[in-house]
This record gives C-alpha cells, structure tokens and sequence, in this order.
C-alpha cells in the first residue's frame, strides 16, 4: 500500500485491494479510483455515485446516443459543432467505430437539469437537429437506449 495524502479519505474496494481515495482541497474534490475497470465501477458506484448525488442537489444528467453509417467523422464535424452552438447546454461526443470506407459512429447526447423533462427536452432537440442534418449529407441514423442518471 502506498501513503495517503494528509487528509484524504479512503474509499473501500468491494471487488479488488486498490482503494479509491477522496481529497478535498479548498473548493476542489479530487477522486482518485484505481484503472482496473470493475474496480474503478464498484467503488465509484458504491462509494462515489452517492456523494455526486449528494452534491448534485437533485440535478438530472441525461444521455442518449446515436449509430451512424455511411458518413465519415469528418463529414459531419460541422455537423456536430452546429448542433453544440445551438444547443449549449448539450454535450456531443463522436466516437468512430469503422473503418475506412465502411464508416459507422456513434454519437452521445448528453445534458444536465433540473429535471428529467427538461433534459430530455433538451437532448431531444439537439438530437432531432443532428439526425436532420447527417441524413441531408446521406448519412443514415439510428437512435440506441437512453440513460438517465439522477
């Protein structure tokens, strides 16, 4: 084991022997979880997910995402800052699954709000613009499962 800052809080690991740590400093909190996957998902959902909560105030995060076929990353960078500029409070993040000349990508909507009507809402618009727009350049779309998050 290794030496803890002064201060820190330990974080017990229900599935390995790394804990994740909690340091705060002035406004800032730092968590620090250990990179083996399951690891890092037990303490944050046992550990972490509950203090975001906390702190959240009652805030709702929203996302969905999107499969896309038949047009590059590139083609639709335009695309994606546009619907950004439009909808400010949603988040969109292109991850590239294909490969050349056979394109596929998914795309993630995400958002924070008071509410989940509201973030829904939100997601939505941003998401009906981009299907729009990616259609338009011959892109073909396909929504996958929402996740909803208090």
């Amino acid at each position: 084991m290794g030496t803890l800052p002064k201060g820190a809080i330990v974080l017990p690991n229900p599935v390995g022997t790394a804990p994740g740590v909690i340091l705060k400093q002035n406004n800032t909190t730092l968590v620090i979880l250990p990179g083996v996957p399951p690891e890092m998902k037990g303490i944050f959902d046992k550990s972490v997910m509950p203090i975001l909560k906390e702190v959240s105030r009652g805030v709702t995060f929203y996302e969905t995402s999107m499969s896309i076929t038949g047009i590059m990353e590139s083609d639709i960078a335009s695309i994606i800052d546009k619907a950004m500029r439009d909808n400010p409070q949603v988040y969109i993040k292109s991850h590239p699954h294909g490969s050349e000349g056979v394109p596929h990508l998914e795309l993630h909507f995400s958002t924070t709000a008071q509410n989940s009507n509201i973030a829904k809402k939100n997601v939505s618009r941003a998401l009906l613009q981009t299907t729009e727009l990616i259609q338009a350049k011959g892109g073909k779309t396909k929504s996958i499962k929402p996740d909803s998050k208090a």
